[in-house]
């Protein structure tokens, strides 16, 4: 569950207007991330990001080149977050099943997880490549590689039982292909977080263009 804030919900990018009103926009957001390596460095990669609200679809997708698509996301608590609260997830897209999460919040604090909230190894910086959905100028907007890193003020994080796991197996979203069996741990957090750019990258490989020798002829096709 995603809380922005605060966000201009009058701007089509969902960017914060110093001379306009903002209010929160909330919405769910499940992201699927895999490890990648570029250059001996190790990298988490979101190659596919569901979510259920057009602004932050438009602002992620066409502004910097997320992997974002909508989606229909079903996230409960039973009764309100917090010890032996049932957890509920479901995501669907035009129909299709995605993913659906059953399981147990517990009383057991966790310790903070790597690539959520545990950052001492390198590996949990997130890799992106910035690409803009429409370029002006098919010469010069090409795909860059952008390297940041979470920033989050933890409130609460609990373990969780009797998780149950179901996935999808569709072309669009092959969940069942790329992952398999049951999780071997699971966890609830709730959060603020933010994004910086990666410190332990070096400087002259952020925003550097990605060769990419087929993609003005692409976007002429």
């Amino acid at each position: 569950h995603v809380r922005w804030q605060p966000a201009d919900v009058s701007n089509m990018w969902g960017l914060s207007d110093p001379f306009a009103d903002t209010m929160p926009l909330e919405y769910n957001e499940l992201w699927v991330t895999m490890p990648v390596s570029l250059r001996g460095r190790r990298y988490m990669y979101p190659i596919m990001m569901l979510l259920d609200d057009d602004i932050g679809l438009v602002s992620g997708h066409d502004l910097i080149g997320c992997p974002k698509k909508l989606a229909n996301l079903t996230f409960t608590f039973s009764p309100r977050p917090g010890p032996s609260s049932r957890v509920f997830l479901e995501v669907s897209r035009r129909g299709r099943h995605v993913l659906r999460v059953k399981g147990q919040i517990t009383s057991h604090k966790q310790r903070p997880v790597f690539g959520v909230n545990a950052h001492s190894d390198p590996g949990s910086d997130i890799l992106w490549l910035f690409s803009q959905q429409f370029p002006w100028d098919l010469a010069q907007d090409l795909p860059r590689f952008l390297f940041l890193q979470s920033v989050e003020r933890t409130y609460d994080q609990r373990e969780m039982l009797d998780v149950e796991v179901a996935l999808g197996s569709s072309a669009p979203e092959p969940l069942a292909e790329w992952f398999s069996g049951q999780p071997i741990t699971a966890g609830y957090v709730r959060m603020d977080q933010d994004w910086a750019p990666s410190l332990r990258t070096p400087f002259a490989m952020q925003m550097e263009a990605i060769d990419a020798d087929e993609f003005p002829a692409w976007w002429k096709r």
